[in-house]
């Protein structure tokens, strides 16, 4: 996704009425930048560096269309490695692997991603409510 997907945080951002002057940061992770700016968050919190934040993802490589040549060519030097070889797999090919390998649909994974979240969800109501019955 181009810019790390800076416009997307960024209008959901504003529209969520996060303050302009709070700070912010922008990966490129193709389909990780999700998780990987959960655990970025989750160790700041730990190490003390941040008391809280908001993170998550915004790429979804089914929405775009690869243009042939998007990934990058690999030189010919390079390609003579055993391992280059081997293992040199462009990120959407290498999921719809994975996805065969596992035998799970696009469907499926939807189904988990929905059920995922609103897990998520149901977690964080009960905390709060938790949380606010022990302060009273």
């Amino acid at each position: 996704m181009p810019s790390a997907g800076a416009a997307q945080w960024r209008m959901a951002e504003l529209i969520a009425g996060i303050p302009i002057n709070s700070s912010a940061m922008a990966m490129n992770r193709l389909c990780s930048s999700g998780i990987e700016s959960v655990s970025i968050l989750a160790s700041k919190i730990k190490s003390g560096i941040v008391d809280v934040g908001i993170c998550g993802g915004v790429e979804a490589m089914s929405q775009y269309k690869l243009a042939p040549g998007r990934y990058p060519k690999i030189s010919k030097e390079a390609m003579e490695n055993e391992w280059v070889a081997k293992t040199y797999t462009p990120d959407g090919i290498s999921s719809e692997n994975v996805s065969d390998m596992y035998g799970q649909t696009r469907s499926e994974l939807d189904k988990f991603a929905v059920h995922s979240h609103l897990k998520a969800a149901d977690a964080q109501k009960k905390r709060f409510v938790q949380k606010r019955n022990s302060t009273n």
